[in-house]
């Protein structure tokens, strides 16, 4: 009684943290109990790692689950280097980042921005975004959207 009620915790608890139907589907056909719980535990610490601060900064995505709180200090700013920059039909910049993130300009500040300009994202007040060139005191505010 107490082992089944066990597994079904545990399997409750990896469906929220992983959020992965396929790997706990994956986890539950193995046989072996050790086996089984080096599976669920593989892909919670897989869902840690894909949860990095720097990987979720700026995400309002609600399936990006915020990595544990540590002593460590929260991520107020990133520096990245544009791998491309252009305008959307609406004259906003629409920035893809070195590190895979895509930013959307959410002001109508003009900034002149180009591939290879490293920039840096701050994080400001009520969950807005502003991103500088690094070697520049201008900047403009963004939100990312992906």
């Amino acid at each position: 009684m107490h082992r089944g009620l066990l597994f079904l915790l545990l399997v409750g608890y990896t469906c929220i943290a992983v959020g992965e139907p396929s790997v706990i589907v994956d986890c539950r056909t193995v046989i072996d109990d050790d086996d089984r719980l080096r599976c669920y535990d593989d892909a919670v610490d897989q869902r840690i790692i894909d949860t990095a601060p720097t990987a979720t900064f700026g995400s309002r995505d609600p399936g990006v689950a915020e990595p544990p709180v540590n002593d460590e200090p929260k991520i107020e700013s990133i520096d990245a280097v544009i791998a491309s920059a252009q305008a959307d039909a609406r004259g906003r910049w629409v920035v893809e980042l070195d590190n895979g993130q895509t930013w959307v300009q959410s002001d109508a500040r003009r900034l002149n921005l180009a591939s290879g300009d490293a920039v840096v994202i701050h994080k400001r007040r009520f969950g807005s975004f502003l991103l500088e060139k690094a070697a520049g005191s201008r900047g403009i505010a963004v939100k990312r959207i992906d």
